[in-house]
């Protein structure tokens, strides 16, 4: 596949992650990042509240690399975040276990533990 095409699939990709966060998270600013409009590099993805989104689709993404980007771009406060798109498989989620462990906490605090 050329590069303009994998950039169209990249993009393309990158609006439907967009798309599904808004549909959990209704009234919340979101939106593909500065890159996608000649912006800057160190741009998230996808800019979200609470999260550092970096979106990687192809036929065998590397999630560390998708990780470790999100995670040097990412704004303090955001959690870091890698969302992989194999091609033609479910996309997946990467996180740090200290952040996936804080949203465990969390949820068991919240009443998870008596689901």
């Amino acid at each position: 596949m050329g590069g303009a095409s994998s950039r169209r699939k990249g993009h393309q990709f990158e609006r439907d992650v967009a798309n599904m966060l808004r549909e959990v998270m209704p009234g919340a600013d979101i939106k593909r990042g500065l890159q996608s409009r000649g912006g800057g590099a160190e741009e998230m993805d996808v800019e979200c509240p609470y999260f550092a989104v970096e979106c990687k689709k192809g036929p065998m993404p590397n999630p560390r690399a998708a990780l470790r980007q999100a995670t040097n771009d990412a704004k303090p406060g955001k959690v870091p975040i890698g969302v992989i798109g194999d091609d033609r498989k479910p996309p997946f989620v990467v996180l740090s276990l200290e952040d996936f462990l804080g949203f465990v906490k969390e949820w068991w605090h919240a009443g998870g533990k008596d689901q």
